[in-house]
């Protein structure tokens, strides 16, 4: 499985490349939703874990981009967020999207990279 890891801060980035290559996981990173897209344009990717809050281009606005320009890639999404305002939330629940907050247990994430080639899995089956 390839993951792309999208976040701002250089600690989470690193962290989760960390140990999501250790469990055998292909991981290639970038720091927005620009570089993101970028990266996209050139490899499809697996799952897309992805910061909501970023410069340049945040996590919806990669998610939207993505829908529009690579459609086949809508359902292939994971958010993390710190931020849990209405509007964020909205969104999440809008599109059925799944998300962790932070700080959140590297073992729920893992549960859910696990989880996720299974067809038909509930994001609420994990307490996403």
């Amino acid at each position: 499985m390839e993951i792309l890891v999208v976040d701002d801060e250089m600690t989470i980035r690193e962290f989760l490349s960390e140990a999501l290559s250790a469990m055998g996981y292909v991981v290639d990173v970038a720091r927005d939703g620009k570089e993101a897209l970028e990266k996209i344009g050139d490899r499809s990717y697996d799952l897309i874990i992805t910061d909501v809050n970023m410069p340049r281009l945040d996590g919806i606005g990669l998610y939207k981009a993505v829908c529009k320009q690579f459609p086949e890639l809508k359902g292939r999404f994971l958010f993390l967020t710190a931020c849990a305002s209405p509007e964020v939330m909205g969104t999440f629940e809008e599109e059925s999207l799944p998300y962790l907050l932070k700080p959140f247990e590297i073992g729920r994430l893992i549960r859910y990279i696990e989880s996720f080639p299974k067809k038909g899995v509930s994001i609420h089956s994990f307490g996403l």
